[in-house]
């Protein structure tokens, strides 16, 4: 959208000032009748006295300002006083010292009937003609004067003037540059030579126009504000913004001046600042569309939308053919949801100027809020017709596209605006959501880096990021993601349950519970934050306060699987594992594939001596994906069971696995006990053969491999053990073996330990499941 045209960049520097300072012509006519509001000028060589200090002379400032158009404001007898237009010099002058601008030209022309060699009387004529803006008339009699003296530095001004009133600034300037070569002085002359210097981008040459100006004495207000204008277009604020409030200082009624300032205080987020110099530039041009706009958008950065409604009306008002604040107001109207008003002022822009991209834009977003998807297309369809190279229609489509679930046409879309260079953070940050939708979960991190890097204030996007990096296990990357969203928002609840969940993950279970206690506060609703709460207690084995947070969760989501599963483990670990049957029961029955619960279920069974249930729940976790310890669980519940599937689960552990890791071997342990208790020696005797191949010879369990092979003895395998769980292990390896030689009575006696504190592993449990069931079929003694 084509920027507004800012307001004025310096006000009107008196137009005719220091034309001339020539000598007093004789034979002035007698004094004409003066009335209240008649324009006149000043005879040449006469002067204004100051308000209340009669006979005081003006200042040479003010007499070289002779041909300025005056108002007269009072009538005194033979004494006027003078309101010069457009600001400048005001007092008293003699009525016989005036001229009615009207009737100007015909005196002068009068006078150069009789003196026709003169030139300052054509110097004086085009001074006239051009207060009446009779430019080519002032040319001709402003040239004339220089055929008749080259040397008027006063001509030169004039014509220059002239000039310029005719936009024609090269001529200008050219006629000033000889002005100021013959009349070192003439401050009026570099000040004028200032503007063409600043319309044409010297800046440089401007500034240095003005600061001569103001050496040689000028001190007019639009000096200054003209040197602030050119300071502001060389990135000098601060400068720029010293000259402004020098011009204001000495009493500028240009609204210019404080149009300027305001957009730098505006730039400098000083909105009270920039709000009261658009009112006060309202005040003294109130016909200025271009300032109501601006102060709406004040206006709305500052919350204040009904007041820019207001701004933009003015606007509209008095200007009806500017698209820009039909647009403007448009936006605003969008902003408040007020759909309807929105849409009407796209469409009024649109018709004052057809096919402008950014209003098709805004419209299709008015369009999508209201629900007209289809609406919302067909404009940025437009919109990219209209402009095939303009990122935002491709962007805004890309949305809609996506929202309606077309996410190859969404992708495109998005793709194309960032070819084409949009620098929205919106932009890179739908294209990870996006991206998250097709499962690339590497793309839509990277797209959610640039989405920070051009708007790192975007709290969504650190929000999106680190839970994907939650989900990606990046636990420390995640933690300064939800950090950032809580800077900037600290009573952000569901950050600071992910922040707690992450906390958990790092094993920070003290800061765990404090963001878990915080989003409570928040949110005494939230049951992901009590399920959370739950795990953390569940760790610290605080495990009726664990209990009793599942209890909330799963009251304020009675479908909540995952609270099941937890309440049961937590149950689990506390003993009852029949009451976390019962729970692992509903959380399979409302997501029956979830592994895990398959598992904690299993363990459960196993703990209560249902090895067969045990070993069907770690089968239905394998088939769904959990890891090869649950393929070992699976083995060691066959065993158990004393089912002799237990060696096909051990063979079938060893190829999931290709023996990476500890299971596989254990694995092929227990598979060559299963294979030997169902009399098949060469497939226990092949078990073992492969494992010690693939063990770590001096490592353990390779100490067990060399015992059931005969390599070790049993006294040697125990002195192996590294700690006291390997050598637990190792008793019960031991007692396996013996059981499978109807060696009961030792077995037992290496188990009775174990049976007394009741078992801690699952292989203890596998076991003892052997003594028992070689106990209950040994013969009676006799």
């Amino acid at each position: 959208m084509p920027a507004r045209r800012p307001l004025a960049a310096w006000s009107s520097v008196a137009v005719c000032a220091a034309i001339l300072t020539a000598c007093p012509i004789a034979g002035a006519e007698e004094a004409r009748d003066a009335r209240v509001g008649q324009v006149v000028v000043l005879e040449d060589g006469a002067e204004l006295q100051a308000d209340g200090a009669a006979g005081a002379m003006p200042s040479q400032d003010e007499r070289r300002r002779a041909l300025i158009a005056h108002t007269i404001d009072r009538v005194d007898g033979g004494r006027l006083r003078l309101v010069a237009e457009g600001g400048g010099p005001e007092g008293w002058a003699k009525a016989g010292d005036v001229v009615p601008l009207a009737e100007a030209v015909a005196v002068y022309t009068e006078r150069i009937r009789l003196k026709p060699e003169d030139g300052r009387l054509f110097t004086r004529r085009g001074g006239v003609r051009l207060l009446r803006k009779e430019y080519d008339e002032a040319v001709a009699d402003f040239s004339e004067a220089l055929r008749l003296d080259p040397e008027s530095a006063a001509a030169w001004y004039g014509r220059g003037l002239s000039w310029a009133a005719k936009d024609e600034r090269d001529k200008a300037l050219a006629d000033y540059d000889e002005a100021i070569r013959l009349g070192p002085d003439l401050a009026g002359a570099r000040v004028r030579r200032a503007v063409i210097r600043g319309f044409q981008g010297d800046q440089d040459g401007a500034i240095a126009d003005c600061d001569e100006a103001i050496r040689l004495g000028a001190t007019d207000a639009s000096i200054y504000a003209l040197r602030g204008f050119a300071r502001r277009q060389k990135g000098e604020a601060e400068a720029a913004v010293a000259d402004y409030d020098e011009a204001v200082r000495l009493g500028t009624r240009d609204a210019a001046v404080f149009g300027n300032r305001a957009r730098i205080r505006a730039e400098r987020s000083d909105l009270d600042g920039a709000l009261a110099d658009y009112d006060r530039a309202v005040e003294l041009e109130p016909d200025l569309p271009g300032v109501y706009a601006e102060r709406a958008g004040i206006r709305i950065r500052k919350g204040r939308p009904g007041e820019a409604l207001a701004d933009y009306d003015e606007a509209i008002r008095r200007a009806p053919h500017d698209p820009d604040s039909f647009f403007h107001r448009a936006a605003t109207h969008s902003a408040m949801k007020d759909r309807d008003k929105a849409i009407a002022d796209y469409g009024e822009a649109l018709r004052l100027r057809p096919g402008d991209p950014a209003a098709l834009v805004g419209r299709a977003y008015a369009r999508q809020d209201e629900g007209d998807l289809d609406g919302a297309i067909a404009d940025c369809d437009a919109a990219i017709a209209a402009d095939p190279t303009g990122p935002d229609a491709y962007a805004f489509r890309g949305y809609v596209r996506f929202t309606r679930e077309l996410y190859d046409a969404a992708l495109a879309d998005l793709n194309e605006a960032i070819r084409l260079g949009s620098e929205s953070a919106a932009v890179y940050a739908n294209r990870a959501k996006l991206r998250v939708e097709r499962s690339d979960p590497d793309g839509a991190l990277s797209d959610y880096d640039a989405a920070i890097r051009l708007d790192p204030a975007i709290v969504d996007a650190h929000a999106e990021r680190g839970a994907l990096r939650l989900g990606k296990g990046m636990y420390a990357e995640a933690l300064g993601d939800y950090d950032e969203v809580l800077r900037r928002n600290p009573e952000d609840a569901k950050a600071l349950v992910a922040r707690g969940w992450i906390r958990f993950k790092l094993r920070d279970d003290d800061g765990a519970l404090a963001d878990l206690d915080q989003a409570l506060r928040l949110d005494a609703d939230d049951p992901q934050a009590y399920l959370y709460r739950g795990h953390v207690r569940s760790r610290k084995e605080e495990y009726d306060k664990a209990i009793a947070d599942f209890d909330v969760a799963i009251r304020l989501e009675p479908n909540f699987a995952e609270a099941y599963r937890e309440r049961g483990k937590a149950m689990g670990n506390k003993g009852q594992d029949a009451g976390a049957i019962v729970d692992f029961d509903a959380a399979i029955r409302l997501d029956p594939e979830d592994a895990y619960a398959y598992q904690c279920r299993g363990i459960s069974r196993s703990l209560l001596k249902d090895h067969d249930g045990a070993a069907a729940d770690f089968d239905a976790a394998v088939r769904r994906g959990t890891g090869p310890e649950v393929r070992f669980a699976k083995v060691l519940a066959r065993f158990a069971a004393g089912r002799p599937e237990a060696v096909a689960d051990a063979r079938e552990t060893i190829e999931a696995t290709g023996w990476r890791g500890r299971d596989p071997i254990d694995a092929a342990i227990v598979g060559s006990l299963a294979a030997t208790r169902a009399k098949d020696h060469a497939a226990a005797r092949a078990l073992l053969d492969e494992a010690a191949e693939e063990a770590e010879e001096g490592g353990w369990p390779y100490p067990v491999i060399e015992y059931l092979r005969g390599d070790l003895t049993s006294e040697a395998l125990l002195d192996a053990a590294p700690d006291d769980r390997d050598r637990s292990e190792a008793q019960c390896w031991v007692a396996l073996d013996r059981l499978l030689a109807g060696r009961v009575d030792e077995a037992a006696a290496m188990l009775r330990k174990i049976k007394e504190r009741g078992p801690r592993t699952a292989t203890e449990r596998a076991a003892l499941a052997e003594l028992e069931r070689r106990e209950a079929t040994k013969p009676a003694a006799p």
